[in-house]
């Protein structure tokens, strides 16, 4: 039986069941969608799933509770849309993969710059390619001002890099990370089950076409990448996208801490939908930080003295046709 047809048919259960449908849009480390959702009398109980986790790519879990917190600032905005103001509450040491409970209330808020992002939330995609050449620093740091007040006193803080060597280290620094990561044939059994085929029905995973591949290549890619050291010549193609890029944005933790990643997913996907918004696209990279201790090249070129480099993205224009990623339906992620 559908889950869905269990739940009462109440008008709150109707509303939180929408929001949730905007919630699940967010990107996620390998489009792995590691949410799952209890519904409750007014509001929802997150968790995530164990079996979504990445050993290899993400061994310590901040991608996974990064990804929850980009979905949560989805939810967040999406409430504000259907005039619902939430109140969240981190649940630290949970032994059953329980991360937030959320509660809803009515409210009359109605905020035009929310609306924008509410609207860009369905065909955000993260873009992959080579940037435009252009100065863009001025435009977006207005875009930056107008985001930066809700996250100030959340122990995380943002920089970003404009200068072109700064750029390109973060660049040769994605490299190495690659070609280290893809040394291990242990990763590359893991990334090479996330890789599907253009024509692929799966809902998660990355398709082909998500990365710009050709179909014939979208088919055998997940093959070479298990079987063979691929990490050359993908390090090449992340270290000249990542060259390319205007701008390249480095959130920072104080504590590293899991809380302190669920509002680094906040902060960055607000960010993210706010310069799609704006007609920027925006693509994630997050090699530099995550493979070994490259991270610590990172807290030297930004002058981090305390905390930790946890999420970067790049900024600018790319020509082309950017494809969203699938998505599991809402009612695979709700359990009992």
């Amino acid at each position: 039986m559908n889950i869905l047809n269990c739940l009462h048919k109440t008008m709150e259960k109707e509303l939180i069941l929408n929001i949730l449908s905007y919630a699940i849009r967010a990107p996620s480390t390998h489009n792995s969608q590691p949410w799952l959702f209890k519904l409750q009398t007014n509001g929802v109980s997150i968790y995530y799933n164990k079996k979504l986790f990445l050993p290899e790519a993400d061994h310590d879990g901040r991608g996974l509770y990064i990804s929850i917190g980009c979905m949560l600032e989805n939810m967040i905005i999406a409430a504000t849309h259907f005039g619902i103001s939430t109140n969240y509450v981190f649940i630290e040491n949970s032994e059953d993969n329980h991360i937030i409970d959320i509660s809803f209330e009515k409210s009359n808020i109605s905020l035009e710059e929310n609306e924008k992002l509410f609207v860009k939330i369905s065909d955000r995609v993260n873009s992959r390619g080579q940037f435009k050449d252009e100065e863009l620093f001025e435009e977006v740091s207005t875009i930056v001002e107008l985001n930066n007040k809700e996250f100030l006193d959340k122990n995380i803080s943002l920089t970003i890099l404009k200068k072109k060597e700064d750029i390109n280290k973060i660049a040769e620094l994605t490299r190495d990370a690659i070609l280290e990561a893809y040394d291990k044939p242990s990763f590359r059994k893991e990334v090479s089950h996330w890789m599907n085929s253009n024509l692929s029905r799966k809902k998660e995973g990355l398709p082909g076409y998500s990365l710009k591949l050709p179909l014939i290549l979208s088919i055998i890619i997940p093959i070479l990448i298990r079987y063979f050291n691929m990490g050359k010549i993908l390090g090449n193609l992340n270290y000249k996208s990542i060259k390319s890029a205007p701008l390249i944005f480095i959130f920072s933790s104080l504590n590293n801490l899991k809380e302190d990643w669920i509002n680094i997913g906040m902060y960055a996907e607000k960010l993210m939908l706010s310069l799609q918004t704006a007609g920027f696209q925006t693509s994630i990279f997050v090699g530099s930080i995550e493979i070994g201790d490259l991270y610590k090249d990172v807290q030297r070129l930004i002058n981090l003295n305390s905390g930790r480099p946890e999420f970067i993205f790049a900024v600018g224009h790319m020509e082309g046709i950017h494809k969203i990623t699938p998505r599991h339906k809402l009612e695979e992620k709700i359990i009992n």
